[in-house]
């Protein structure tokens, strides 16, 4: 003590500096000893969560910008273990084993409307895919159509994007918890297809392919919807086509299916139509043959509308090697007129058996049910159009049987004169060298309608002598 006391004042400062400083080397060397040793900590069931696309300039600068909101590190109530039990249960539902994990992605609200256009970017709208079509057949309405993806992301708690693969789900979503868990369980579902067979090649070049039809085109796409409806239905416990089915249906429908800034029935019954038309034949397949008949769908699906429509049909020739005639489609030969220079033939393609039911309800402004094409055996459809912007089309259907192309050839003789020839016609004679039909002609257009045997030719333009040149041409 009396030492201490001898030391200058400076001294012993430094003195106790030095005491401090191994004090707290110490506890430094305690700390990282007993941290070694603790157990590391538990890895996440999921995914990590990542970044949605960078695509914010896709977004059309005429689209609103949704309102920012708060970002809560999940969706309120909903546990994010549960996504993956979500994902087994789904599976074990539908009875496969996923080849790969489908990754999960955390968006906001924004986050979705980017998604959802990106996704609209890589994959025609059917609406789009119909405009030519539609065009030729006097219903379409709209100058400007663009995709809502903001009222979409609103309505949206999940999505799948099938080009990724990837499932995206809104960290910030307000709405039921039971409505996100059930188009979590769908879009688990959704990526069923991506797993099995060929279904999902054919679909990416289906909008390239010039071997794949609209028709087509839209029968692989119901399968693989319609897949997804009934195995969330399964994961749910809920019976195919019980009421509590139609409500499932009617809610996930208003988040999967396109939604438009333009206002039409037209457009919601063709933007959901692969959709709605899937549900019905998966449940069907399901009620004969349980998931078995939905594996045979998948990996050998109808090349057809009219499979889907008539699901007997494709069950009937799946029982037999061969599949009896009922399953193939007749292919139709092309008319070739020689209109003259200055006229090109700019679409060409197959309507298929479900747009001709919906192409008949628009021209009729009645309920056509499924019925009413069950004949449908193949279609054609040829538009031409010259330097003036003016078109002449033809379309030739071909039916089951004499009596089923009968009943269709009365409809078109009782529509397609007011749907096809605006204004007055002055003109029913037509002319000799055209074959025994109906001809209307006035001001405004000409149409012709032919029928022989099982097989209907429609023919229609602005320029009565295009018209006969190419009805004409009928063999």
């Amino acid at each position: 003590m009396g030492r201490l006391r001898a030391l200058t004042l400076s001294q012993r400062r430094v003195l106790s500096g030095m005491a401090f400083s191994v004090v707290v080397v110490t506890g430094l060397l305690m700390w990282s000893i007993w941290s070694s040793l603790q157990p590391p900590p538990a890895a996440s069931p999921l995914p990590t969560p990542s970044a949605p696309p960078a695509t914010a300039t896709l977004i059309p600068s005429t689209a609103p910008t949704p309102t920012a909101t708060p970002r809560p590190t999940s969706p309120a109530a909903f546990e994010l273990s549960r996504a993956g039990i979500i994902e087994s249960e789904v599976t074990n539902a539908r009875q496969v084993s996923p080849r790969w994990e489908t990754p999960l992605t955390f968006v906001d609200r924004t986050g979705m409307a980017r998604v959802l256009h990106t996704h609209y970017q890589e994959n025609t709208l059917l609406v789009i895919r119909l405009r030519p079509m539609l065009t030729a057949f006097r219903l379409w309405f709209w100058d400007s159509l663009r995709v809502d993806v903001v009222t979409q992301s609103e309505r949206a708690a999940s999505f799948y994007s099938p080009e990724l693969r990837e499932l995206y789900l809104r960290r910030d979503w307000t709405g039921s918890l039971e409505a996100l868990e059930i188009q979590l369980a769908y879009g688990y579902a959704r990526a069923v297809p991506e797993h099995m067979g060929s279904l999902s090649a054919l679909q990416e070049g289906a909008s390239g392919n010039a071997f794949i039809t609209l028709d087509h085109e839209l029968a692989l796409q119901a399968i693989a919807e319609g897949d997804a409806f009934v195995a969330t239905l399964l994961h749910l416990g809920i019976d195919p086509g019980s009421p509590r089915a139609d409500q499932i249906q009617a809610g996930l429908a208003q988040a999967i299916c396109p939604v438009w800034q333009s206002d039409d029935p037209l457009l919601e019954d063709i933007s959901c139509i692969a959709f709605e038309l899937g549900a019905r034949f998966a449940a069907a397949l399901y009620q004969h043959g349980g998931t078995t008949a939905m594996d045979a769908a998948i990996l050998r699906p109808p090349r057809s509308t009219k499979h889907i429509l008539q699901p007997e049909l494709y069950l009937e020739s799946r029982a037999t090697a061969t599949g009896p005639a009922g399953d193939e489609v007749r292919l139709l030969d092309p008319l070739q007129p020689n209109l003259g220079r200055g006229w090109v033939l700019t679409a060409t393609d197959t309507l298929g058996a479900a747009m001709t039911q919906i192409l008949m309800q628009e021209w009729s402004n009645e309920i056509i049910e499924s019925e009413a094409v069950a004949g449908w055996n193949g279609d054609l459809l040829q538009v031409w159009q010259n330097e003036d912007g003016e078109q002449m089309v033809v379309w030739q259907t071909a039916w089951d049987s004499l009596a089923m192309a009968g009943r269709f050839h009365g409809q078109l003789r009782d529509l397609a004169a007011g749907a096809l020839v605006p204004g007055l016609i002055t003109d029913r004679v037509p002319p000799t060298s055209v074959p025994r039909g109906s001809w209307w002609s006035g001001p405004l257009g000409t149409a012709f309608l032919y029928r022989y045997r099982e097989q209907i030719w429609l023919i229609w333009g602005a320029d009565p002598d295009i018209v006969q040149i190419a009805a004409s041409e009928i063999p």
